[in-house]
């Protein structure tokens, strides 16, 4: 045989050969435990640096994860909880990042390791993390560079805002998390704030549609009729891109408020509101004199909703 044929011969590598497979593989499994099956089921040999961490954390959850976890488990994957690791756990999740699906980060205060700051830290994170909690507490941190890391997380599916200390605060996260490259995904915010705080939120909205975002549900504050008139006086002449959604579930409006945001997107283009379904004559009869664009729906959640639209949805 020729040298040639000899080396056409080599014999492949298997799966069990391919690191990247193995990581691929076990992000695709949703469940816990059955990641430690498939991870206790490799040759230790086959294990690369980062499985071998996702399984020494997987094994022994009770000690990486918080003691107030009633399923300390479920805190480590596929959503990463690092507000609720331990000490013990900062260098093998470290180690685990290239596997780790997604994480979540909360508190600055939480666990981190020694050679890193808690926003060095959370910027580590910043490829992996879906979900943030803002959390005012011991730590120490200058809000220009937490909002500096929160735009480098693109993929920011939740965020709450609600310990946000003052409207500056509120306005720079909530514009930190709705960038132009943020826009590519649905985003929930989460903002039980003062009135003056949440109404500074909404006027604050169409710069976001502007650059792209996508959808926003906004969660917690209760819209009431002066946060409407806000809305509304804001989001005039707004254009979005790509289409964008608002989504309240949560108002207290009167049937003037409906009218005036559907109003107000007569002069949008590829912007809709979701709202919770009116059964009103007089929204009928003043939506048909004014041109008001609107249909009955429902939310991702599955609630029934009445859909405001703007002349152009981009269908």
């Amino acid at each position: 045989m020729s040298s040639s044929s000899k080396r056409q011969a080599k014999t492949p590598p298997t799966i069990i050969d391919l690191d990247h497979v193995l990581i691929a593989i076990a992000q695709c499994i949703p469940v816990a435990k059955d990641v430690m099956a498939f991870l206790a089921a490799l040759p230790a040999s086959a294990r690369s640096r980062p499985l071998t961490a996702l399984y020494q954390l997987l094994q022994d959850p009770r000690r990486h994860v918080l003691a107030t976890e009633s399923e300390p488990l479920d805190a480590l994957w596929p959503l990463l909880r690092l507000d609720v690791i331990t000490p013990a756990a900062t260098s093998l999740v470290r180690d685990a990042m290239p596997v780790i699906p997604s994480a979540s980060a909360g508190t600055l205060s939480a666990a981190r390791p020694s050679d890193l700051d808690a926003l060095e830290w959370l910027e580590l994170w910043s490829t992996k993390l879906t979900h943030y909690k803002h959390v005012e507490d011991d730590a120490v941190y200058d809000r220009s560079q937490l909002c500096s890391v929160l735009r480098q997380c693109h993929k920011l599916q939740v965020v709450d805002t609600s310990s946000a200390i003052d409207v500056p605060s509120s306005i720079a996260f909530f514009e930190a998390v709705t960038t132009p490259l943020h826009g590519a995904r649905p985003l929930t915010i989460t903002s039980s704030q003062p009135a003056a705080i949440f109404r500074n939120l909404l006027v604050s909205m169409p710069r976001s549609i502007r650059h792209g975002c996508g959808k926003i549900e906004l969660i917690g504050s209760g819209m009431r009729d002066e946060d409407a008139s806000a809305l509304a006086a804001a989001l005039r002449h707004t254009a979005s891109p790509h289409g964008a959604i608002l989504d309240f579930s949560d108002v207290r409006l009167s049937v003037q408020s409906y009218l005036a945001l559907g109003d107000a997107l007569t002069t949008c283009r590829r912007v809709s509101i979701e709202l919770p379904r009116i059964r009103s004559e007089v929204f009928k009869s003043e939506a048909a004199k004014r041109h008001i664009r609107y249909r009955y729906g429902r939310t991702s959640r599955r609630l029934r909703c009445l859909v405001l639209q703007s002349p152009m949805d981009g269908a």
